[in-house]
């Protein structure tokens, strides 16, 4: 009988101590400087980051790869599309992309007005964008560091995947370019876009649209114009 209890104790002893280790692990997750206000801040970044990436392959894509053309486009639905006559170049996208990115984040954060509960000291973004055969990656280094009394937290590397097929996309654009009976061959049919072809303004305006990868819950486009 003596042993049944010793045993019992031991066992409730054991219960009682796992249960207030647990609470004292729940607490001090809570109150821990990583987990405090860097979090929401954080989030905050990253949604910038991700609105801005969208906004700027949005633009892109209704102009032609172009994000701010200067010459030698038509407008049409609020948008500059340019006549291409020569290729896209995918460095200029991305070098196009990682200026965009750097002043849409920085406008979008709006110095942590949001958070001035908080001290945040902040250095200038620097994107830097790679178009891949499925994706378009953006890689953010974007230094913070926010100050609450005597807790200090630092981040510096952000990023965002957009699951597009821009590389195989300006790859067609290039080939219409190039050839513009490309058009009308069969090997542009038998690729898994869809296609819009329009005269406009003396031009011949081309829709290409992804039916499998979408943004912003819509098929993913890119519009431009070639002579016909």
């Amino acid at each position: 009988m003596k042993k049944a209890q010793i045993t019992l104790f031991l066992f409730t002893g054991l219960i009682v101590l796992v249960i207030f280790s647990l609470i004292f692990y729940l607490v001090s997750a809570r109150i821990t400087p990583s987990n405090a206000p860097v979090y929401p801040i954080q989030q905050y970044v990253q949604m910038c980051i991700e609105s801005s990436a969208k906004n700027g392959l949005i633009i892109l894509g209704r102009q032609s790869g172009r994000l701010n053309p200067e010459y030698n486009f038509i407008e049409i639905n609020d948008a500059k599309v340019p006549i291409l006559v020569s290729e896209i170049n995918r460095i200029k996208i991305t070098e196009e992309l990682n200026k965009y990115m750097d002043e849409a984040i920085l406008e979008c954060v709006n110095n942590f007005s949001d958070f001035n509960t908080y001290k945040i000291l902040f250095k200038l973004p620097k994107t830097e964008t790679s178009i891949n055969r499925k994706s378009v990656n953006f890689f953010v280094n974007f230094e913070i560091d926010v100050k609450d009394n005597e807790m200090v937290m630092k981040e510096d590397v952000f990023s965002y995947k957009a699951n597009l097929r821009l590389y195989d996309m300006t790859g067609v654009a290039n080939n219409i370019v190039n050839e513009p009976d490309y058009i009308y061959l069969k090997q542009l049919h038998n690729t898994d876009f869809k296609y819009t072809i329009f005269p406009y303004k003396e031009k011949l305006f081309v829709v290409i649209e992804d039916p499998y990868y979408k943004l912003n819950g819509d098929n993913y486009k890119l519009v431009f114009a070639v002579n016909p």
